[in-house]
């Protein structure tokens, strides 16, 4: 639960704080922070773990964190202050029913980027990719991510609405990746698997800072109660992805286990195109129509 506080505080703070104009791809870059992590672990496969070991790599893990800690500006008000400010204000009506569904197809999503993510090496190395090779892979796939997150929130700020047909369209695209890993992992096609790898992480994990966008966009007066929502969803799947994938590559093979992964990404897509729909009917006008 505490992720999840981080992360709507993090969204109310986006769009408070940040240009209008670039609020897109603020979200980009924030969301690009989880790959980036997916990309650094990938390198230090082969420059520490397998060079120095395993404990310098997670002590260096540490003092990153730490750095990015002491990083963090300092709020301009205190919260006794932000508390009085908020018994002025009006309750903002949200409509549950879209949010929950949104969430369903967060939740799946994140589910079947976060079960590829976590075996993606070992999946790697069992079709007689090397080690270092299978590391490599994964910062490969990561990188992608990131260049993906950020462009996605780039373009967004120029684009009116439908953020959600993008965020349907790249989970559908993620599946197509998804399912690629599948069929390289049982033709143990290394080459194809790379791609797989990169498609998969890319665009089946690159949608996340427009999703968060497009949802503060269409809930201006409750950011941090529609990302809550969501965020819910999104870390019962971050939890459920590499318990499921790790269950059917033990009991069954990485190529089942992907291709769940891929179904998934295609129920998710589907869950937020009713999901939109749902919004924009619980709602009257066009800008939350255009906004979404």
């Amino acid at each position: 639960m505490v992720s999840v506080s981080v992360a709507t505080a993090s969204n109310l703070f986006l769009l408070k704080r940040s240009d209008p104009k670039r609020r897109g791809l603020s979200f980009g870059i924030k969301q690009a922070a989880v790959p980036t992590a997916s990309l650094l672990g990938g390198l230090a496969v082969p420059t520490i773990a397998l060079t120095v070991g395993w404990r310098y790599a997670f002590l260096t893990g540490a003092a990153l964190a730490f750095v990015a800690a002491l990083s963090v500006p300092k709020p301009s008000t205190t919260l006794k202050e932000r508390r009085i400010q908020a018994l002025g204000r009006t309750k903002s009506h949200v409509a549950k029913m879209p949010l929950v569904v949104l969430s369903i197809g967060f939740g799946l999503g994140v589910m079947a980027a976060s079960g590829m993510v976590a075996f993606v090496t070992t999946a790697a190395v069992a079709i007689g990719i090397s080690r270092p090779g299978a590391g490599l892979v994964a910062a490969l796939a990561g990188a992608t991510a990131v260049g993906v997150r950020i462009i996605t929130g780039l373009l967004a700020d120029r684009r009116e609405g439908r953020h959600f047909y993008v965020v349907a369209a790249m989970m559908v695209v993620g599946a197509g990746g998804y399912l690629i890993l599948a069929y390289s992992v049982h033709f143990e096609t290394k080459w194809l698997f790379v791609i797989g790898a990169a498609v998969a992480l890319g665009a089946g994990w690159g949608w996340n800072g427009l999703f968060n966008f497009a949802l503060v966009r269409a809930h201006p007066d409750a950011p941090a109660t529609a990302t809550g929502i969501t965020q819910l969803g999104g870390r019962i799947g971050g939890l459920m992805g590499p318990f499921l994938v790790g269950s059917i590559a033990q009991h069954l093979s990485y190529s089942v286990a992907f291709t769940m992964t891929g179904c998934s990404g295609i129920l998710a897509a589907t869950a937020i195109i009713i999901g939109r729909r749902l919004l924009i009917s619980s709602r009257d006008g066009p800008p939350i129509a255009s906004g979404s």
